[in-house]
This record gives C-alpha cells, structure tokens and sequence, in this order.
C-alpha cells in the first residue's frame, strides 16, 4: 500500500512540475530592451554624473528618470562627504541643476526625445546626501539631505526622536536663484 502511495505521489508531483514548466513558459516576462532615448538620458546623465563629481565632489549614487512615452524627468542623487550649511548647500545644488540643464538641453541627441524643450529645473531632479567624514551620524537638526525636485529646493535634517526627515527650509529654485545672485556667487 505504502509503495502504491509513493508511486502516486511521485506522479502527481511530475504531473504538476510540468504543468508548472508549461505555465511559467507561456507567462514569461518577455525581453527587456532599452530605448534609443533612454540609451541618450543616460550618456547623458553619466556624463553629468562624472563633471559634478570631478568639479565638485558629488560622489554619484543613483541616477532615475520618466521616460516611458518621452522623456519628462531625468535624475541623478549624490553623497557629499562633509558638513555644510544651507548657503552652501544652496550654491551646490544650483550649479549641479545649472549643469544638468546644460548638458541635456545642449545636447542635440536627446531633443526629440523630451516632453518639453528646454527642460526646466522641474524637469530634473537632484538629491544629495550629506556624510560626516568619520561616517558618524550627524546630530539631531543639522542639515543632512537636500532635494531638488519640481522645481522646488528642500533641506532636511535627521529628528533622533522618530529617525524621519525634518523639514529645515524649503525654497523655490527661482528663489534660491535669486538668493545666490544677490550674494554674488551666481551669475546666470
């Protein structure tokens, strides 16, 4: 009896690894393929990646973008090594969007390819994630992350008490434009 139960078994388990093959083979995800534009976005914003980091010591972590129909975001995050206020955050972020705009609305590849020309500081966005140099975490308060996206700046720092981003100052990009231009450490 035991041996009728194995050999019963053992069919229904063949029977339904075959089923399963057959199944998964007609449900396949079909080949990934990169597109023209985004083969374009992304020499691009390697090559974006690469000047920031060389001129200013963005190290690059992570790049993304919108690019399904055309491409109408494109986006690059960084790590700084060092401890900054938001004056400086400020002029860093700026010319690292300023750049990025160049590289992408100069750059006769890609035109056909965007939602909109030129792209705009809201077409782009930049993260930067400030580290201590002894890779400590920074105290409660102070300026830890600083996000450009649609068309808006926001400085965050750590709160220890809920281990969440707070909210440090928030600005339009044309403000912080502004700002920079005023203290002479812009010129557009």
């Amino acid at each position: 009896m035991k041996k009728h139960i194995k050999i019963i078994s053992l069919f229904i388990l063949i029977i339904s690894a075959v089923f399963l093959i057959k199944n998964l083979k007609a449900h396949s995800i079909p080949e990934f393929a990169i597109s023209e534009r985004e083969i374009i976005a992304n020499k691009i914003t390697l090559q974006t990646a690469k000047e920031l980091e060389k001129k200013y010591n963005l190290v690059p972590v992570g790049t993304g973008g919108s690019m399904m129909d055309n491409i109408k975001m494109m986006a690059i995050s960084f790590r700084y090594f060092g401890e900054i206020d938001i004056d400086t955050s400020r002029e860093l972020i700026v010319k690292a969007i300023e750049h990025y705009l160049k590289n992408i609305n100069t750059n006769a590849e890609v035109k056909p390819y965007l939602n909109n020309y030129p792209f705009t500081p809201g077409n782009i966005e930049i993260m930067l994630f400030l580290t201590r140099p002894n890779y400590k975490d920074f105290p409660p308060g102070q300026l830890e992350s600083i996000t450009a996206w649609e068309g808006k700046i926001k400085y965050k720092a750590n709160d220890s008490t809920n281990k969440k981003f707070i909210s440090l100052h928030k600005e339009t990009y044309e403000e912080a434009v502004a700002i920079l231009k005023k203290q002479g450490k812009l010129y557009l």
